[in-house]
C-alpha cells in the first residue's frame, strides 16, 4: 500500500485470532501492561473498556478496549462466546512486530491467529 506523507513515522499492526484463556477486565489490563512493556511503549496506563456485559446481553458477550500510549495506540476487541480476538497496534514509532505476535499469541495462548501491517 503506498504511504501518504512518508516523512511521518507511524506503523499499524492487526493480529486476529481465537484465543483460549479467560478473558475479563484484569486479562485485558494485564495484556495493556505486559504488552507495552515488550514493546517498550510509553504507557499512559489509562484504558478505555466498554463491555457488552454492563446491558445483560450474554448471547453477544464481548469487550471493546483501547489504551493510549504516548507514541501509540493499542484497540483490542474481544467477542467471549466465539473466543475470538482483534488487535489493532498503532504507533508513532517503528516496533518489532514478531514480538508484539509472539507475546499476543503467548499471553491468549492462541490457537490459530493471523497478522498484516498497514
Amino acid at each position: 500500500m503506498q504511504k501518504l506523507s512518508p516523512k511521518i513515522i507511524r506503523q499499524q499492526y492487526v493480529i486476529e485470532g481465537y484465543y483460549k484463556i479467560k478473558v475479563d477486565e484484569e486479562a485485558i489490563d494485564d495484556y495493556f501492561d505486559d504488552l507495552a512493556d515488550t514493546l517498550m511503549l510509553k504507557d499512559s496506563g489509562l484504558n478505555t473498556l466498554l463491555s457488552s456485559l454492563e446491558d445483560d446481553i450474554e448471547e453477544n458477550e464481548s469487550y471493546f478496549a483501547f489504551r493510549p500510549f504516548i507514541d501509540s495506540g493499542i484497540s483490542l476487541s474481544i467477542w467471549n462466546e466465539e473466543s475470538f480476538l482483534s488487535v489493532i497496534i498503532f504507533a508513532h514509532r517503528s516496533f518489532d512486530e514478531k514480538k508484539a505476535l509472539a507475546f499476543t499469541r503467548k499471553f491468549f495462548q492462541m490457537s490459530d491467529q493471523i497478522a498484516k501491517d498497514f
